[in-house]
């Protein structure tokens, strides 16, 4: 018998709390055992279709819960994020930045956003970051003179530009 290579799973599968009994009387425990201990362990549902169970141990060890939240774009300011988002904790004050542009892919895993810091007098300080997947880049510069401007529509924002020697003219 050829020696064992070790490899790594990233499968994607749907899965739920389900006993060791629980799974055995429906045919998904190979050699199943009356007698033996209940234990917890989840009912798995592989893509081809194929289910099998496993015990919470061996399959937390594996899997991990996917992330089924995607970033929202159309939040604001932060009275809008606590509205939206429940589990949010805010330590000063986070409309210092303004938001001058943001693109993203749930689907790909991807962000890009540009955030901008006016400093009265100053200039802007200017935040680019990039996410994909869990990996994230960020570069900040800083802009003298410029300033940041918001582009109405309607009375409303709907978005913002930075502009040169806003300071000075």
């Amino acid at each position: 018998m050829a020696e064992l290579v070790e490899y790594k799973c990233n499968k994607e599968v749907k899965a739920k709390p389900m006993t060791y009994h629980e799974a055995g009387k429906l045919g998904l425990v190979r050699d199943y055992n009356e007698d033996a201990e209940n234990q917890e362990g989840y009912y798995v549902v592989y893509s081809d279709g194929y289910e099998s169970w496993s015990p919470k141990k061996t399959f937390e060890d594996g899997y991990v819960k996917k992330d089924t939240h995607s970033k929202t774009l159309d939040i604001k300011n932060t009275k809008e994020l606590k509205e939206k988002v429940n589990d949010i904790k805010v330590f000063g004050d986070p409309d210092t930045w303004k938001l001058i542009s943001k693109a993203s892919s749930a689907s790909q895993g991807w962000m890009k956003s540009t955030k901008g810091m006016e400093i009265y007098g100053l200039g802007v300080v200017l935040q680019v970051s990039t996410q994909q997947g869990d990996n994230v880049a960020e570069a900040v510069t800083f802009i003298p003179g410029a300033g940041i401007e918001n582009i109405l529509k309607d009375e409303r924002v709907v978005g913002r530009q930075i502009v040169k020697d806003k300071y000075f003219n």
